[in-house]
């Protein structure tokens, strides 16, 4: 797994390539909450080149987004396999609501409501 990530427009965004293992999931959450405590609220996880996930890897984004979304932050994942986004539901969240299909598609969601048109 490698993970690339850099802020735009306030917010942060992640991408992550590869196949992302159990021991991984520490990681990439240490990552975001690492973030999170500097005061970044908004996200994009980006994981379009993304080939496996660990399924313990949907339960702890779901965790984390709702301490994102309990602070008035906003998540979004980008994921461009069906297969990825099946094992993620294991975690119990649909995702529908925060998926999109590109990082632009993404952050033009985080940015019409960080303006209220959401």
């Amino acid at each position: 797994m490698r993970i690339a990530s850099r802020r735009e427009k306030n917010t942060v965004i992640i991408s992550i390539y590869g196949t992302i293992l159990r021991d991984d999931v520490n990681t990439i959450i240490g990552r975001l909450h690492s973030y999170f405590d500097r005061g970044c609220r908004y996200y994009v996880i980006d994981l379009r080149h993304t080939r496996h996930v660990h399924y313990i890897l949907g339960y702890r984004l779901s965790e984390f987004k709702r301490r994102v979304d309990s602070l008035g932050g906003q998540f979004n994942l980008v994921i461009g396999s069906k297969y990825i986004i099946q094992i993620l539901r294991l975690s119990g969240d649909d995702w529908l609501y925060s998926l999109s299909k590109s990082q632009k598609q993404a952050l033009t969601k985080i940015l019409n409501y960080r303006r209220g048109n959401a």
